[in-house]
């Protein structure tokens, strides 16, 4: 009688220290992108062009705007102008130029559309009810892809990538993709490729791969971040 030898199940040692700290940094990485995220929701502007204010307005969408800038009482020449407002639950956010003529503009050298006038008495001609602000300071902000987002987000931004990078390059083989691949996601869709490198590269160790040997390549995503550049 032949005795078949069975193979003991190898045994998975604890994690290292490096793991654990791997583990750590990259949801603490995860709650700041959430972060992020919810402040592009909340306070975050697209910018769009004037053509799309003049329509929103004359369709009854926008009801109020801000006004930064722009030319105040009786001065002459011409002046750039930041227009904010919402659309539904949407920050929008476009610039113009206020000018006494246009010959003033052409010298000022200035390359958005030009209005005779201030824009707030141009866009009370498509909806008289429309209120607006007008404010000679202009607010800081900073850019997180196409969206305009409070100041103190530039800060969390540098943290944020410089972890997001050192996870990239210092941490584990990262899955699913190679760490060239991921780099190059990393840059056409700063946050959500970064949130997808997370949850989806091993550094939470979360939803692991039923392929692990299967990665893109380096070469396959830049083709990837090509197409998403041209959608976006």
């Amino acid at each position: 009688m032949s005795v078949e030898a069975v193979a003991a199940p190898a045994e998975v040692g604890p994690l290292r220290l490096r793991d654990h700290a791997t583990r750590g940094v990259a949801w603490a990485l995860v709650v700041m992108c959430a972060v992020l995220l919810g402040t592009i929701l909340v306070a975050g502007e697209r910018p769009t062009s004037y053509a799309e204010l003049r329509a929103a307005v004359a369709d009854g969408r926008v009801d109020e705007i801000r006004v930064e800038g722009g030319l105040s009482g009786q001065v002459q020449g011409a002046a750039g102008v930041t227009v904010h407002w919402r659309d539904g639950l949407m920050g929008r956010v476009t610039s113009v130029t206020e000018s006494t003529s246009r010959r003033d503009a052409r010298l000022a050298g200035m390359t958005t559309p030009v209005l005779d006038g201030r824009v707030d008495d141009k866009l009370s001609e498509l909806d008289p009810g429309l209120r607006s602000t007008r404010s000679s300071d202009w607010s800081a902000y900073n850019q997180i892809g196409p969206w305009r987002v409070p100041q103190w987000t530039s800060a969390a931004s540098v943290v944020f990538y410089l972890g997001v990078l050192g996870l990239l390059v210092g941490g584990p083989k990262p899955w699913r993709a190679t760490r060239w691949a991921w780099f190059w996601l990393l840059g056409s869709v700063p946050l959500v490729g970064a949130l997808a490198f997370l949850l989806l590269g091993g550094s939470t160790s979360v939803l692991p791969p039923a392929r692990p040997e299967r990665r893109l390549t380096g070469g396959w995503a830049f083709l990837l971040t090509v197409v998403v550049a041209t959608i976006i």
